[in-house]
């Protein structure tokens, strides 16, 4: 049987040309294992892995190494995600692995222990408000890394709890007008 088709004999030329075009087509190999490795997947296929893994939140402005750092740990996220430590990998994942989330509010009283510069709350424990949280980062953003974090958390948190506030202790910019203040970077909270 020289004809190796599924194909009916009355198959016209069309089919018999498409049928062997899909054989040849067939014969491609086609390295899964490379693919949907997020070390070894081609650059340029990153987007599509990432889709394919669920990533929360993906930036074509990444380095190469933190798109694959996303990818890598999307998984891992999934699996414990609406915890604190989803949150912290997630964010660790995306180029921000000095950042802290504070639980619930605090209950800081007047001695001097804490600074009253807007980052802590005063007063007992408050129980009303424990699904609040913050989140500190080591170093500046601007705010569009902040929008960045704060749709990273509104894919990793718990859907019960509220972002009161994404904070750092370093400033961006001093007055000293070497920047201009028009909106790009924030005061040390983000609301």
């Amino acid at each position: 049987m020289a004809d190796a088709s599924l194909l009916p004999p009355s198959a016209t030329r069309q089919e018999r040309a498409i049928a062997l075009s899909l054989a040849r087509l067939s014969a491609v190999p086609v390295p899964l294992r490379t693919l949907y490795n997020p070390a070894t997947c081609p650059v340029d296929l990153l987007p599509w892995l990432a889709w394919s893994y669920s990533v929360g939140e993906w930036d074509s402005a990444w380095p190469e190494a933190t798109k694959r750092a996303v990818i890598a740990s999307s998984v891992a996220v999934h699996r414990i995600k609406g915890t604190k430590a989803s949150i912290t990998m997630a964010l660790a994942a995306a180029g921000y692995p000095d950042a802290t989330v504070i639980e619930g509010d605090s209950d800081n009283s007047y001695n001097g222990a804490v600074q009253f510069d807007g980052k802590a709350t005063y007063g007992a424990a408050n129980t009303t408000n424990w699904a609040h949280y913050r989140v500190r980062l080591g170093h500046p953003i601007s705010n569009t890394q902040a929008e960045q974090v704060k749709r990273i958390l509104a894919a990793t948190a718990p859907a019960r709890c509220v972002l009161v506030a994404l904070e750092f202790d370093a400033v961006a910019a001093t007055y000293n007008a070497a920047i201009n203040f028009d909106g790009t970077y924030n005061y040390g909270i983000v609301g």
